[in-house]
């Protein structure tokens, strides 16, 4: 069990992956890119209905809705796909998307929320932030039970735990610090930093054990189609494919047995070369690993691990190994560290 709470707390008002639909004539094709729906309220108090695609920054679609002036229903008649029709009552304007996540327990609610603030924005609002303070209440309050009664055991009012709390990240902060605790016995937070090309000072999230954990149990209950995994091939990019970057991974024992279970060990000592790299990344069960972590990136099951990693839930596969390759990378240098502090003594 994590000692930390992971409820995700959404960024926008309603979010859910969704493509959209090119019309051609009295057709409609489904757009093949990984997409997004979202709303949000301007600081105007207009309310945005948008699209994007999941890897994007900037929406591609920022439509602005007064209240009841349109309505997102179900497209019965398409039985290939879930297609959902957003339709304008004061106008002709007529967009057409299909939900991209592997099951449809969510279609509804995702319609549902969407439908309550085109009608009732404000209502809608209200509620959400309600249920946001109910759902914190009862998260700190299972904790403080953890902790101890009233936090009376570990001398910690409800106040200051949720004070650390929110530094932590745990209910929504900016950033998820590691907690560590030294020799004296005080227990910290404290931020593993990085410095990138231009000096300027990063935050470098990293996944704890249990994260990894949790890693390994998604990606092993991912399933791909037959169809995909005799057809489709995963290319990554130069600077994931590289060697240094496929043996700091592959060199990490926990790692490698949360992404790629079916590769070998590799000795720490052990590299790699450029030509078993290439002939790796192309074996069978290598791109079935691929594939898993593809499909898990599509269907939002990583998403909680991408926000522990600082990470957008837009990130695509290359992104998202970059990442877990700096987290194996700084792994290296501390283990570095360590020994050769060792061996001084």
């Amino acid at each position: 069990m994590s000692f930390f709470p992971t409820t995700q707390y959404p960024t926008h008002l309603v979010e859910c992956n969704a493509g959209k639909c090119i019309r051609e004539n009295n057709t409609i094709k489904p757009d093949l890119r990984k997409g997004v729906i979202y709303m949000d309220q301007s600081d105007d108090q207009l309310m945005h209905f948008y699209w994007k695609e999941r890897k994007s920054a900037e929406p591609e679609e920022d439509l602005i809705i007064f209240p009841d002036e349109a309505e997102m229903i179900r497209v019965k008649e398409c039985t290939t796909g879930r297609v959902y029709l957003l339709k304008f009552k004061s106008s002709d304007q007529k967009l057409f998307f299909w939900m991209q996540n592997k099951d449809d327990e969510k279609d509804e609610e995702c319609i549902t929320k969407i439908n309550r603030l085109i009608n009732d924005p404000q209502g809608a609002i209200d509620e959400g932030r309600s249920s946001s303070r109910m759902d914190l209440s009862n998260d700190s309050q299972d904790l403080m039970q953890i902790l101890g009664e009233s936090g009376q055991d570990i001398g910690m009012s409800q106040e200051n735990l949720m004070q650390f709390l929110q530094a932590a990240g745990g209910f929504g902060g900016n950033s998820a610090p590691t907690a560590s605790t030294r020799a004296g016995g005080d227990d910290t937070i404290e931020n593993s930093m990085d410095v990138d090309e231009n000096d300027e000072p990063r935050e470098q999230k990293r996944l704890s054990g249990t994260q990894v954990d949790s890693l390994k149990e998604i990606l092993a209950n991912t399933t791909v189609a037959e169809d995909t995994t005799a057809t489709k091939v995963v290319t990554l990019s130069d600077d994931v494919a590289s060697v240094d970057a496929l043996n700091a991974l592959l060199q990490n024992d926990a790692l490698r047995q949360a992404l790629f279970p079916n590769v070998p060990n590799v000795e720490s000592t052990a590299r790699h070369s450029h030509d078993e790299v290439s002939h790796l990344i192309q074996s069978e069960h290598f791109q079935l690993s691929l594939k898993k972590i593809d499909k898990a990136l599509e269907d939002g099951s990583l998403d909680s691990i991408l926000s522990s990693l600082g990470l957008d839930a837009s990130a695509d596969i290359n992104i998202f190994l970059k990442a877990i390759e700096e987290q194996a990378k700084s792994g290296q240098q501390q283990a570095q560290s360590t020994h050769e502090e060792s061996m001084e003594h």
